[in-house]
């Protein structure tokens, strides 16, 4: 049987993300298409407000804590399935891509 071709059943629902998966995450969304929003993302707020340049996408917001907004959830399952799908290498490839510079 092939158990990926089944989607996941959630036991509870997506409160936040898990913060060993938050900047693999953000690459995710970044690799998308998505572009961070510099005017309204706040790193004292901890606060991360991502849009697509295509109109009929809804606006990402990851709140302090790691809670996300509903289009977020979506988002963050579609990641969990290729997590599942792909394994630990594609949470690695993604954090290859991660380059953090302190300002």
């Amino acid at each position: 049987m092939n158990y990926l071709a089944h989607g996941p059943e959630l036991i509870k629902p997506i409160t936040q993300i898990h913060p060993r998966f938050h900047m693999p995450f953000l690459a995710f969304l970044l690799n998308d298409g998505y572009l961070i929003d510099p005017q309204k993302t706040s790193r004292k707020k901890m606060v991360v407000h991502l849009e697509h340049p295509s109109t009929n996408r809804e606006r990402i917001v990851i709140e302090k804590g790691n809670i996300p907004n509903e289009a977020a959830k979506k988002r963050y399952l579609l990641f969990l399935k290729m997590y599942a799908k792909h394994g630990k290498g594609f949470i690695e490839k993604l954090r290859a891509q991660i380059k953090i510079k302190n300002v």
